[in-house]
């Protein structure tokens, strides 16, 4: 390009750029944004500048110059502006549109004709003349000002140092009043631009709050949600920190609507599960109650002298008062007092109950009702209809699915509302494809597989939770594929992040091959840990934290042999059944009734029960059925709702509240031995008070429940 040519192109940009400032701009934004004098040094920009400020001025053309600042010299220490009212042109009233054809027009033929180069300027400064939507009618509905002192000095020189520091890519800090919180606060801003607009100065920059992270980027990865989750909200919770609880992979049925509708085809099949199952989807959904109401329905049967079951199954209407008997004359005796007619001495009988106080409100008796049917119905359907037909006539039905269809349209962001949608529509796709694998398969069928402690339901991911402000709590393995500016890796001790023992299931792939060893099993598992920790170290595009206790006091079950470690025996136990009431009370008196009931195991001590009945005696005693749990509360809940009869830890299961009441043992046979559980502490870690403090309190718990 001729010198010429690229020198009216730097004038007319320079002109252009001033123009469409409307403030004075400094040398180093000139450099900086005006095409012509960004690919030069200082020196030539110095030489060019000047010489472009002389020509201008010879065209009747000149700039402005202002001298805020002292500190600097030169150039450096003057702002240029150019008032546009003096040069405007008539306007040119280009829409929208027009302006996306004339850029895509230059993109299309750039090069390719003699006029492009003037194209691209024009487009340029008719673009830098358009008004900023920023000052547009509907965005200046509300004026904020802060007015300055009647002296403007110091005013003054704050925007000399804002200036300098746009000039310079510097960060200012100042304080800001902030009219949400009524306070003034400090603020650290990367000024970008000082606006002049109705009287006033506003400066746009990017503010640095909370260390320029908002909580929306932020992410707490744990090893294991099960475990660690609860902690982790009490503690954000605490200090007032918004979370969100990541969208993992998670069993279907564990949705609570899901659980609900199953719990509706439980009751259809088995009506002796009432007592259990009714309160639950009384309140769900399916029932529409709420807290109040069910305890009004409690209320109404109690007077009523029914359980809860009947009183529903008779739709909450009260019973019909019996005819009042003829009230008998009393004798009057010698004295004038009357006598009593009964012969008990004449005590009150009270006043007789009224209709009036079993009365419920119409609109809940109607849900109640509705309810009723929904049940009747669906024991109708699984009677005759395959699992994926039950649920489609419950959807076509139920009259709180169609309330959810209509909530969902009525409001498309409502985001626990189209949870709910998207579980339903999983949980159809997961029955039609049961049915598929077992044609005509019932929802007796479904629910005995579901229920069965080796199955895992469909997983799936439920969408995450709406709000994008808060901090994502989520688990290691869910967080593939996603990142965030700052990851704070929690629980980073030995047996959590590493995991180095895991259950062992039936289909282990490493069974397919033949068991390599335990040697090798295990240098895979901590291969595995090792990519695990690598996948929790590398969703931090910017800082990444890992946290970890310094004080490490496990309890373990049973010894082991560890070098380094201190052991302190806390209490022996031994295994004790115990189970429901009611099979306690249906023959189950001495150990070798366990034949007829369903022995509930932790899959952690797969041995717990065989080593307990080769104690007994009864080394070859089949059970009616096996339940396998993960956990020692879903076991012991399992054997307070009857499911079976499961193995506790006595004498602390004495401790449990309820114990006698819910639960109970139906026979004291124990084994001879026992198992100790052991208090661990490395032994550099002895003399730590923090070590002292939990063995004081976890003996003092130990004694109390024992």
């Amino acid at each position: 390009m001729a010198k010429d040519t690229e020198k009216l192109i730097r004038q007319l940009s320079l002109i252009s750029y001033l123009m469409a400032q409307g403030r004075p701009t400094s040398a180093l934004e000139i450099k900086r944004e005006v095409e012509g004098y960004s690919d030069m040094n200082d020196d030539a920009f110095a030489r060019r500048f000047y010489a472009d400020r002389a020509e201008l001025d010879a065209l009747g053309i000149t700039l402005q110059v202002e001298k805020p600042g002292e500190s600097l010299q030169g150039y450096e220490s003057e702002l240029y502006s150019l008032p546009p009212e003096n040069y405007y042109l008539p306007e040119i009233r280009f829409s929208d549109d027009e302006l996306a054809a004339l850029q895509t027009a230059l993109h299309l033929l750039d090069g390719e004709f003699a006029y492009a180069e003037p194209l691209r300027l024009a487009l340029q400064q008719v673009s830098w003349g358009r008004p900023s939507p920023m000052f547009s009618p509907e965005g200046s509905s509300v004026e904020v000002r802060m007015t300055a002192k009647a002296d403007g000095a110091e005013v003054s020189q704050r925007l000399s140092k804002i200036e300098t520091a746009i000039s310079r890519r510097k960060t200012i800090e100042f304080t800001y009043y902030t009219i949400e919180r009524d306070s003034q606060e400090k603020r650290k801003v990367d000024p970008y631009h000082l606006v002049y607009r109705g009287g006033q100065f506003y400066l746009i920059g990017h503010a640095h709050e909370r260390d320029g992270i908002p909580y929306g980027r932020m992410a707490v990865l744990l090893p294991t949600t099960r475990r660690l989750s609860g902690p982790t909200r009490r503690a954000l919770e605490r200090f007032g920190v918004p979370y969100r609880l990541g969208a993992g992979e998670r069993q279907l049925v564990a949705e609570p609507i899901v659980g609900n509708v199953l719990n509706l085809f439980r009751l259809a099949l088995d009506p002796a599960r009432a007592d259990e199952l009714l309160p639950s989807l009384l309140t769900s959904p399916l029932g529409g109650l709420d807290s109040g109401e069910l305890r009004a329905l409690r209320r109404a049967a109690l007077l009523a002298d029914r359980s809860l079951a009947d009183h529903v199954r008779a739709r909450a209407c009260p019973p019909p008062q019996p005819d009042a008997p003829p009230q008998a004359v009393p004798e009057a005796a010698p004295d004038g007092v009357p006598v009593a007619a009964d012969g008990d001495g004449g005590g009150d009988a009270g006043p007789p109950r009224t209709s009036s106080s079993l009365v419920l409100d119409p609109g809940l008796v109607a849900r109640v009702e509705a309810l009723c049917d929904l049940i009747e119905r669906a024991g109708e359907w699984v009677r005759a209809l395959d699992a994926d037909a039950c649920f489609w006539e419950v959807w076509r039905t139920a009259p709180a699915f169609s309330d959810l269809i209509l909530r969902a349209e009525a409001d498309p962001g409502d985001a626990d509302t189209q949870r709910q949608l998207d579980a339903l529509t999983a949980f159809s796709r997961a029955l039609g494809l049961f049915v598929d694998g077992r044609p005509g398969a019932s929802m007796r069928t479904y629910l005995d597989v579901v229920e069965r402690a080796d199955f895992a339901s469909d997983p799936w991911l439920p969408p995450a939770m709406a709000r994008t402000d808060a901090v994502a709590v989520l688990s290691v393995n869910a967080a593939k594929g996603q990142e965030f500016d700052l990851v704070v890796v929690a629980g980073c001790l030995e047996g959590s992040l590493p995991s180095t023992t895991r259950p062992q299931g039936l289909f282990e792939a490493w069974r397919l091959d033949g068991d390599p060893g335990a040697v090798a099993r295990a240098s895979a598992l901590l291969d595995a840990e090792r990519r695990r920790f690598t996948l929790a170290a590398s969703r931090a595009r910017d800082r990444v934290v890992f946290t970890a206790s310094r004080v490490d006091g496990p309890i373990r079950y049973g010894r082991e042999h560890s070098a380094g470690l201190k052991f302190e025996p806390l209490i022996e136990v031994r295994g004790l059944p115990v189970c429901a009431p009611a099979l306690a009370r249906s023959g189950l008196r001495r150990p070798e009734d366990l034949s007829a009931q369903v022995l509930i195991h932790l899959t952690t001590q797969p041995r717990a029960w065989p080593a307990w009945l080769k104690e007994a005696g009864l080394s070859h005693l089949v059970a009616r059925g096996h339940l396998w749990l993960d956990s020692v509360p879903a076991m012991l809940e399992a054997a307070e709702q009857g499911l079976g009869v499961t193995l506790a830890m006595a004498p602390l299961i004495r401790a449990r509240p309820g114990f006698g009441r819910k639960l109970l043992a139906p026979f004291e046979f124990m084994p001879a031995r026992g198992e100790t559980i052991y208090l661990v502490s490395r032994s550099e870690q002895v003399r730590d008070r923090r070590i002292a403090a939990v063995r004081r309190w976890i003996f003092e718990a130990v004694n109390s429940a024992s």
